[in-house]
């Protein structure tokens, strides 16, 4: 939407699980996504928002002149479908991806096909009510996005859980506050980020994902809440990426599954010490 702040690391997340960026030689995915990024800003497609002490830009938006030529382009290639208004009876037979930038679909969703989505992004917190009820008709779905969607509720997340070849699920800023046991099923699953979630725990069948490769957590009420690991984390082989979760210190078996994570890049946990001291 016009003038939306993009959070870069949230970007490129999306772009891996779509598969739009490749491997090349010496370079890393991430690496390649970068090189992206600074390309776009060279040109002036993109502009800074937010750049740390150190120089690194972690926030972009987009020009509104640009933004309408992206936009333009999109829709003529059919790369993304675009719902601004109210929805009544859209063509969704062809559609790929999903953007939604309106606060009221209306009722016109129920009669749409939405099985061939692939990737379905919200950008407004409410109106997505028809939407949300049919998650599981979305079998197709590689990228969820619903970053900010306070129509998300728990029971919604049951329906998630069928989306099997699911490699991106985003929850920022939602109300939920668990997540079932059978999100185990996301067996593609790379990417699930929980920033400003009212969560307290995740379940221990989390790590029967082993293609998990980013968890990041953040609870919106309290900001000193970490999430206990769960056991038999040493299943977790691909993970690289693991924040805001609590260790204790006299738990020497889990402290053994942690080493045994040798894709691991980032880990930020709060180390409890039997005394109830905290680091």
């Amino acid at each position: 939407p016009e003038d939306y702040v993009i959070d870069k690391d949230r970007l490129m997340n999306r772009w891996f699980a779509e598969r739009l960026v490749s491997e090349k030689r010496g370079l890393t995915l991430r690496e390649v996504a970068q090189r992206y990024f600074d390309e776009l800003l060279s040109r002036n497609m993109i502009e800074p928002f937010y750049v740390e002490h150190d120089g690194t830009v972690k926030e972009y938006r987009v020009h509104d002149m640009m933004l309408e030529v992206i936009v333009s382009k999109a829709v003529e290639s059919n790369f993304v479908t675009f719902v601004v208004g109210q929805c009544r009876g859209m063509p969704y037979g062809s559609v790929r991806r999903l953007s939604v930038q309106s606060d009221d679909l209306g009722s016109g969703i129920e009669n749409a096909n939405l099985r061939n989505v692939r990737s379905l992004s919200t950008f407004r917190p409410q109106g997505h009510r028809y939407l949300l009820d049919r998650l599981n008709e979305f079998t197709l779905l590689r990228m969820l996005d619903l970053q900010d969607c306070k129509d998300l509720h728990n029971q919604h997340m049951k329906h998630v859980c069928w989306l099997f070849l699911l490699r991106f699920l985003g929850l920022n800023g939602t109300d939920i506050t668990e997540l079932p046991n059978q999100i185990n099923r996301l067996q593609h699953l790379q990417t699930l980020w929980l920033y400003d979630v009212l969560l307290d725990n995740v379940p221990e069948s989390l790590v029967d994902l082993e293609k998990l490769e980013r968890v990041s957590f953040k609870n919106r009420r309290n900001d000193r809440k970490f999430l206990r690991i769960p056991r038999d984390i040493k299943k977790m082989k691909a993970l690289q990426e693991l924040t805001r979760f609590v260790l204790f210190k006299d738990d020497d078996q889990l402290a053994e599954e942690i080493g045994d994570l040798i894709q691991l890049r980032h880990f930020n946990v709060f180390l409890h010490f039997s005394n109830g001291s905290q680091a």
